[in-house]
């Protein structure tokens, strides 16, 4: 996931929907487009806060580690499945730090919010993502495309007993297409570009008994922006944006599709316009869960460290939910 810098961008999404009492009716995109600008569901039009279906649907759920925020900018997202024994999960989240370096990896127990102990993962990594497989989890390095493996009874200890006093040790277990965003499906890796300036890529990759990384796809399309992914037996659901006055997107995308602009154009393509700042998503229990980075303070209050000027149009410091079958089976198709 990108670091931040406030500039002026087009969003994806045209700031126009359809609603149940008005449709507004707008050309397609073209298929020929590399680029192609998608309609986004904005029920609101005369709205400031132009997210009325995420307001009217989502809900505040756990609160992330205020001493976490403090100094540090939630990333990645993901389920640790049966992590306290047999159907009970937990949910994952990393956040890196712009001031020193060391970015962080902690657990919420998506029963009650309780929160694990933290453990601190080396320097140099941005922590965009994090994917759970076999006896590792796996967090992307800064930039350059490396990912390191953490080990799982390691990490279970530190976040049963407290946080480790040097940076948990990682090892190299390969190279992916792109760190902008990871997350994992069954014994599958996705780990994909973030790219403000158009369509991103992603791709799979298959984890070893040692624990390496080896691509099993070629470059899958993914939306412009793309900052989250969750990963569901028939649907993509991705998570998009960039600074922080535009407003993220959720996309909902039948698996399978040679090409976002024919998922658009067939109907399997859905979007919905959410707060600035959206990251990781992830699922759990029969409800998606959405991640924000506005609420660490260095957005929050303005601080230097995140070289941009002003706030975030909305301060989230919570993870936010949605059932699943209100994303994926409710979420009104747009038809230009």
């Amino acid at each position: 996931m990108s670091l931040r810098v406030v500039v002026a961008t087009t969003v994806l999404a045209a700031v126009v929907c359809a609603s149940p009492a008005r449709a507004h009716h707008l050309p397609p995109p073209n298929p020929s487009q590399s680029d192609p600008y998608f309609h986004c569901l904005n029920d609101g039009t005369d709205n400031a806060d132009a997210t009325p279906w995420f307001n009217n649907n989502y809900n505040a759920s756990w609160a992330l580690s205020p001493s976490l925020l403090d100094r540090h900018i939630p990333q990645g997202l993901t389920t640790w499945e049966s992590y306290y024994g047999a159907g009970n999960d937990l949910l994952v989240y990393t956040a890196y730090s712009q001031s020193d370096g060391r970015a962080r990896i902690q657990g919420i127990d998506p029963r009650d919010g309780s929160k694990t102990n933290f453990a601190q993962l080396q320097a140099g990594t941005h922590a965009g993502g994090v994917a759970i497989v076999g006896r590792w989890a796996f967090v992307p390095g800064a930039n350059a495309g490396g990912v390191r493996r953490y080990s799982l009874s390691r990490l279970a200890d530190i976040f049963a007993r407290g946080p480790s006093s040097d940076a948990l040790e990682g090892t190299y277990a390969g190279d992916v297409v792109g760190t902008g965003f990871m997350t994992q499906a069954g014994n599958t890796i996705y780990a994909g570009t973030f790219n403000p300036n158009g369509l991103g890529v992603m791709r799979t990759y298959s984890v070893d008994a040692d624990g390496d990384l080896h691509a099993t796809s070629g470059n899958i399309e993914v939306p412009k922006k793309t900052q989250g992914l969750l990963v569901l037996p028939d649907y993509f659901v991705f998570s998009t944006s960039q600074g922080r006055t535009n407003r993220s997107n959720v996309y909902v995308v039948e698996r399978g599709y040679s090409s976002l602009a024919r998922s658009y154009n067939n109907g399997n393509l859905r979007c919905v316009r959410i707060p600035t700042m959206s990251e990781g998503v992830a699922f759990t229990g029969g409800r998606i869960y959405q991640l924000f980075e506005s609420g660490a303070d260095c957005y929050r209050y303005n601080e230097p460290e995140c070289r941009g000027d002003g706030t975030p149009d909305r301060v989230i410091t919570r993870l936010h939910r949605i059932p699943r079958v209100t994303l994926i089976d409710d979420l009104p198709v747009y038809r230009g």
